[in-house]
């Protein structure tokens, strides 16, 4: 009688074990969604393709072009360490922090855009285009207040020539409210005459 309590048990042990594994693939296997070899790995490519980055091995091209006289130079640089591993909309947005402050080298040459004309993981092109002043020593200057100091610009009234420590404040009254309105100063030789006789 023993035996065959025992012989009962393993066979019905055997039997909920077999159904349970059964059931359980047949769920999974409903579940499952099969994908051919060959669309997973062309999936994989395409998402590879999208995802262009700089990379050490990049061409970077920098197109210097000057808008007055329609000539532009190429030169080739290594990306940068600041800049590698950045994808388009980052490298753009790094673009347009660099033009709210750029280098003084390209503040002084006249700097007035950047544009990104190419990018992808092997080769991208910023053009730089310059709008650099043409001045003489004959030029005229205005004098100016800016942030409660004179500060002397070129005659277009735009770029900057130079930025003074002479305080508004510390001048006569009439002086200063020419200095607000702009006080044209017509050449260099009496630019300098102003500085010297106002510089503390």
């Amino acid at each position: 009688m023993r035996k065959l309590y025992i012989i009962c048990f393993v066979t019905l042990t055997t039997l909920f074990v077999t159904c349970y594994c059964i059931g359980y693939y047949a769920v999974t296997k409903k579940n499952r969604v099969e994908q051919p070899a060959n669309d997973y790995y062309e999936m994989r490519a395409a998402a590879a393709a999208d995802e262009s980055v700089i990379r050490r091995d990049t061409e970077l091209i920098i197109e210097e072009y000057n808008i007055n006289n329609h000539i532009s130079a190429q030169t080739t640089v290594i990306p940068s360490i600041d800049i590698l591993g950045l994808d388009r909309e980052a490298y753009t947005d790094y673009l347009r922090r660099y033009m709210e402050k750029p280098d003084k080298d390209d503040v002084d040459r006249g700097l007035s855009s950047i544009n990104l004309v190419e990018f992808s993981s092997d080769r991208i092109v910023v053009r730089k285009s310059y709008d650099a002043p043409t001045y003489s020593a004959t030029q005229n200057f205005i004098l100016y207040a800016l942030d409660g100091r004179v500060v002397v610009y070129y005659e277009d009234f735009v770029t900057i020539y130079d930025y003074t420590d002479i305080k508004v404040t510390d001048l006569p009254i009439e002086l200063q409210r020419e200095i607000y309105v702009g006080l044209q100063v017509k050449d260099l030789e009496e630019l300098y005459e102003f500085l010297e006789d106002h510089t503390s």
